[in-house]
């Protein structure tokens, strides 16, 4: 679904794409999933890679970008 805005997107951007836990081809984790955990999620891994903050995301992606705008600014 991303293919097409990616290869623009790094036409001038680093872009990294992920699999959300329990999605795409990342195996569940125990437990229940709420967006606040996943969104904590993408803060540990862009930490953890030191990548520079910038977000995108749509339907469940799109709900982790606004818990990361109105919890997280500047994480």
């Amino acid at each position: 679904m991303w293919d097409p805005q990616a290869h623009e997107f790094r036409k001038k951007l680093s872009v990294l794409r992920y699999d959300a836990g329990g999605h795409g081809q990342s195996p569940p984790t125990p437990g229940s999933y709420s967006i606040e955990l996943l969104a904590k999620d993408v803060i540990a891994m862009l930490d953890a890679l030191i990548w520079t903050r910038s977000f995108c995301g749509l339907s469940m992606g799109g709900m982790i970008g606004m818990w990361l705008a109105l919890n997280a600014p500047s994480a």
